[in-house]
C-alpha cells in the first residue's frame, strides 16, 4: 500500500537530484513510498537487511536518535534513517555530499509528512474514556452488590 503523500516527497527528492533511488517503509519493512532505481523485490531485499541491522540495541537507539546509518548492498551506497519514530528512511546515494544532505532532508520532510499524518487520523476506539471505558455512546449496565460490614 503506497501513501500518497509520502509518494509525493520521495518523488520529489528523487527528481531534485543527489539521490538515485529512495523508499519509505513501514515497521515491519513494507514499501509505503519508493521512486528512482528502486524496484518492489529491491525494496523487500533492502528492508530485511535493515530488519536485520535494527535488531541491535545501540543501533537502533542511534537511528531512533535520528542518525542516518550508511551501508553498502551490491556496491551501492545505502543510508538508512527512521522518519517520525515510525518509518524507514532508505536512499541509494549519488555522488559527493549533497546527496548526503538530501538523505537527510528527504528524512525530515517524511518525519514531517508522517507527523501531520498522525495529527489528523482520528482517534482509534477506547481511546475516548477512562482507563478501560468505551466510547460514552454504548449503554451501561450496572450491577448492585450488597457488603456487608461486620462490627
Amino acid at each position: 500500500m503506497q501513501v500518497p503523500a509520502l509518494m509525493a516527497v520521495v518523488e520529489a527528492a528523487v527528481a531534485e537530484g543527489g539521490l538515485v533511488g529512495a523508499a519509505v517503509l513501514d515497521r515491519h519493512g513494507k514499501a509505503i513510498a519508493f521512486a528512482g532505481t528502486f524496484d518492489v523485490d529491491e525494496v523487500r531485499l533492502i528492508a530485511g537487511v535493515v530488519m536485520r541491522h535494527f535488531k541491535s540495541d545501540d543501533l537502533r537507539a542511534r537511528l531512533l536518535a535520528g542518525e542516518m546509518m550508511e551501508l553498502e548492498l551490491d556496491s551501492r551506497a545505502l543510508s538508512v534513517g527512521i522518519a517520525a519514530k515510525r518509518a524507514f528512511v532508505v536512499v541509494e546515494l549519488g555522488v559527493g555530499v549533497a546527496s548526503r544532505t538530501r538523505a537527510v532532508e528527504l528524512q525530515n520532510k517524511a518525519a514531517r509528512v508522517i507527523r501531520e499524518m498522525l495529527a489528523s487520523s482520528a482517534p482509534l476506539l477506547g481511546d475516548d474514556g477512562g482507563s478501560s471505558s468505551g466510547p460514552a455512546g454504548l449503554p451501561v449496565i450496572e450491577w448492585g452488590v450488597t457488603v456487608r460490614v461486620k462490627d
